[in-house]
């Protein structure tokens, strides 16, 4: 399906319809494996990554939190989460915002042995450490120098931030100083798209290397997410594309039920690419690439890979 875009007060409307067969932006679909491989390995830990990385992901997708010295670590949520990591004796930890430790006290956590209820498929890795996105990038290099191949593999790093309360232009600016200065100390700015929900730092991080790709991230409250679901108007779809263009973004990365035909060809119609998430269904997969998305965020790098050959071979 395809649209005609028609502007009203300042948002993007997706007008009448008619038949065509949308095409992704870039040459290459990416394959973006979330958190490393959720489904497989503990997230955001090395073992994720290394199992992404197995499996024939193009992208590592990864969260960063800043830490009360000053550097980022890789970890999704931005207090330490009890349900995922635990002291080496086994005893519980407690929530703790990760803005008041340091990496050395992080370091001491066991984030491999806990498992994860809601992904039966994942094997526990026991003693796993949390790493930081400076490690992350070491490991990478070690990585490559046993495989040039590897050299191709790109980033897609997230800026995490409290979901109460907005961060203030100061904690912006500082979140994002220290995240590009490490990207380019690491020499992988080319390689990294840097994203956020907080789509007020997009505009802060291509000031800094207009280089760098940027990603805006969108989630639908659970009202619009249950419309969308049931094909009950188009929702903030829209909305959201403008919202994208106007944080200079180049990538629009919703929850996958924003991503239907018509959304698609509007994004790439205001040269924003279309990577949804988190799509772990083979089926959902499939649709989606025929549909034309730039690439799809997936927990399960193994079947990702399925979907992708099949899509392929039609």
């Amino acid at each position: 399906m395809n649209v005609r875009l028609g502007f009203w007060g300042g948002l993007i409307v997706l007008v009448g319809c008619t038949s065509v067969q949308n095409r992704p932006i870039y040459r290459e679909v990416e394959l973006h494996g979330h958190r490393g491989a959720r489904g497989l390995m503990p997230e955001n830990t090395w073992p994720a990554f290394a199992a992404a990385l197995e499996h024939g992901m193009t992208v590592l997708e990864l969260d960063t939190v800043l830490t009360a010295d000053g550097d980022l670590i890789v970890h999704h949520d931005t207090e330490t989460n009890p349900a995922l990591c635990r002291h080496d004796d086994g005893s519980p930890i407690a929530a703790t915002p990760i803005r008041t430790l340091k990496v050395a006290e992080l370091k001491k956590l066991d984030c491999g042995s806990a498992g994860n209820e809601k992904f039966p498929e994942q094997k526990k890795v026991p003693g796993t450490r949390l790493i930081t996105l400076d490690e992350f990038f070491a490991k990478m290099r070690e990585t490559e120098k046993n495989d040039i191949a590897k050299e191709r593999i790109t980033f897609n790093i997230e800026a995490k931030f409290p979901k109460k309360g907005n961060p203030t232009d100061d904690e912006l600016r500082i979140f994002a100083d220290t995240l590009t200065g490490k990207v380019k100390k690491a020499g992988m700015a080319r390689r990294s798209t840097l994203q956020s929900f907080e789509i007020r730092i997009l505009p802060l991080l291509k000031d800094r290397d207009r280089e760098i790709k940027t990603s805006a991230l969108f989630e639908p409250t659970y009202w619009q997410g249950f419309r969308m679901y049931m094909g009950i108007g188009e929702g903030p779809r829209g909305a959201i594309i403008a919202a994208a263009v106007e944080a200079r973004a180049d990538i629009i990365s919703p929850y996958k039920l924003y991503a239907n035909p018509d959304f698609i060809h509007a994004a790439h119609t205001q040269n924003l690419a279309v990577i949804p998430w988190t799509v772990n269904d083979k089926d959902e997969m499939v649709k989606l690439l025929r549909d034309g998305v730039d690439g799809i965020i997936s927990d399960y790098p193994d079947r990702l890979m399925a979907a992708y050959k099949i899509a392929r071979r039609n």
